[in-house]
């Protein structure tokens, strides 16, 4: 006998065939009936919203400790550059400093307004 998916299996059992079959679909008639009973217990209206808001504050920790690392790693980024400036750049090289700053004010306006702005730059679906 060839080897039957779960599938066809099911089907026999609606038909009333499966007493044909053998082995491990006794497995299947009890699953298939226990599926058939309903649950004993009921969940609560409000179920689906909690798991939802557990998951989305499980999130927002998570991205906000994200935030934390990216803004340290920003403003120790920007401090080393301007120590190194100051150490190893001629006089002149400093007045490009500011550039650097606006630079990084920038990348954080384009995040903002990807983040937050119904017109986002990169769309992703």
């Amino acid at each position: 006998m060839k080897k039957l998916t779960d599938r066809e299996i099911q089907e026999l059992f609606d038909r009333g065939e499966a007493h044909e079959l053998s082995g491990e679909t006794g497995l299947y008639k009890n699953v298939f009936e226990a599926l058939k009973k309903e649950p004993a217990h009921k969940l609560s209206v409000d179920f689906s919203n909690t798991i939802v808001n557990k998951v989305t504050s499980k999130t927002s920790r998570v991205e906000k400790f994200l935030y934390v690392i990216c803004g340290i790693g920003v403003l120790s980024t920007l401090v080393l550059g301007v120590v190194l400036i100051k150490i190893f750049a001629s006089p002149t090289m400093i007045t490009y400093l500011p550039y650097m700053g606006i630079g990084f004010v920038m990348i954080g306006v384009l995040h903002w307004l990807d983040k937050y702005s119904r017109l986002s730059i990169l769309e992703i679906d």
